[in-house]
């Protein structure tokens, strides 16, 4: 999942993506707090909850995925959004850690010198960015929705599935819904090449299910996403 994010955000961001890699002060914006200092400082930094970083942006994120499934079909729209109703959204980690890693490339843009978060965001960079986070989440959420499916369970995140609720037909529906939403806000960004790494990752995604359904493992089954973080 790091892999795909680092993709991603070098995209969007102009940054090479070995700097995920190879900068320490990257991750130091991760955990410690909204300002950054050279490696040599050795002043001590306080821990900060990661979430707390970005919870305006996500804030903001939710409210947008709550109106974008809207549908002429109120049923599908109801079923859409089932997941991203307040209280029952989750914790949506790969939003946040996809946030939390265009905020740190931000910062430490070769040609810029370190300095404050603010100082570095762009409106349009940082527009483009949660357009990135909302697609993430979508496409999370209806890969959710098929699991459910497919394992026929019960519950999700503390209440009933949407299958057991709604029932599979509709519940694969919504899934689907939500998957052709989060291409629509993709194509919006008018570059192939973040269509391509999504397209990747659903593809495996899809395989990953199929295998399971036939009896694999995902945890031992090798060169998927979900299990070995790369494509």
């Amino acid at each position: 999942m790091t892999i795909l994010f680092s993709r991603v955000v070098s995209r969007i961001s102009g940054t090479p993506k070995k700097t995920f890699f190879n900068c320490p002060q990257l991750c130091q914006a991760l955990v410690f707090g909204t300002s950054c200092r050279s490696p040599t400082d050795s002043t001590p930094k306080d821990k900060v909850d990661p979430f707390s970083l970005v919870a305006h942006e996500m804030s903001l994120v939710s409210k947008r995925l709550r109106s974008s499934v809207v549908a002429k079909v109120p049923e599908l729209a109801s079923a859409a959004g089932y997941f991203f109703k307040e209280g029952v959204e989750g914790k949506r980690t790969c939003s946040v850690v996809l946030l939390l890693m265009a905020t740190a490339v931000d910062i430490h843009r070769p040609e810029s010198p370190f300095c404050c978060i603010g100082d570095t965001w762009t409106i349009e960079l940082r527009r483009r960015q949660q357009l990135i986070a909302e697609i993430t989440e979508m496409i999370h959420v209806a890969s959710l929705i098929h699991d459910d499916v497919l394992d026929d369970a019960d519950t999700r995140r503390g209440i009933g599935s949407l299958s057991f609720v709604v029932g599979n037909k509709l519940a694969v529906l919504a899934g689907d819904f939500l998957l052709f939403r989060a291409l629509r806000t993709l194509a919006s960004l008018k570059n192939t090449e973040h269509g391509v790494l999504y397209a990747k990752d659903i593809l495996q995604d899809c395989i990953v299910d199929f295998k399971q359904l036939q009896g694999y493992c995902p945890s031992v089954w090798p060169n998927t996403w979900s299990c070995k973080v790369g494509f």
